[in-house]
């Protein structure tokens, strides 16, 4: 008997006290990247902020965002499967608005090639890391990342593509 009211009274002591009335804090919502302090969309393209968009050689279409606070790194984002004949490149991968925060550089090509195009993505992305490189100089390190397909085409980049100090 003296256990359980030793019990009961350590439970009530325990969830009545102030630190466990208090409600805890809620983490950050992730849903809106720009509610977060720091965080600006790409779509908003800053005055600042450098774009170049074009062709490589090779017929890939590219596209490159230098921010107003470049870090002197490079991110390089390769985009999943798709059947769609390759065009001007809107997507920069899901952490753009956040590499841009932290002063990254970021590009992206769209390959020169629709569905399996892993044929010539090392190829693509050496001439992508050119376009860079003449238009902006040699970055620091360069980080390469992707999804779906985009991972593939990432481990390819590593062993095969000329992307300087990856």
């Amino acid at each position: 008997m003296k256990k359980l009211a030793f019990l009961i009274a350590f439970l009530l002591a325990f969830t009545l006290s102030p630190a466990w009335a208090a409600v805890p804090p809620q983490p950050p919502s992730f849903s809106d990247p720009m509610a977060l302090p720091g965080i600006r969309s790409v779509g908003r393209d800053s005055m600042l902020d450098q774009v170049a968009e074009g062709q490589t050689p090779g017929g890939a279409y590219f596209k490159i965002v230098v921010p107003d606070s470049w870090n002197g790194d490079l991110v390089i984002w390769n985009h999943g499967f798709s059947l769609d004949e390759p065009g001007p490149v809107d997507d920069l991968g899901p952490l753009i608005d956040f590499n841009l925060a932290e002063g990254y550089a970021v590009a992206a090509s769209s390959y020169r090639q629709a569905g399996w195009a892993l044929f010539y993505t090392a190829e693509d992305l050496g001439e992508l890391y050119q376009e860079f490189v003449t238009r902006f100089g040699a970055p620091g390190q360069v980080y390469v990342y992707g999804g779906s397909l985009g991972g593939i085409v990432t481990a390819q980049a590593i062993e095969q593509a000329e992307l300087g100090n990856v």
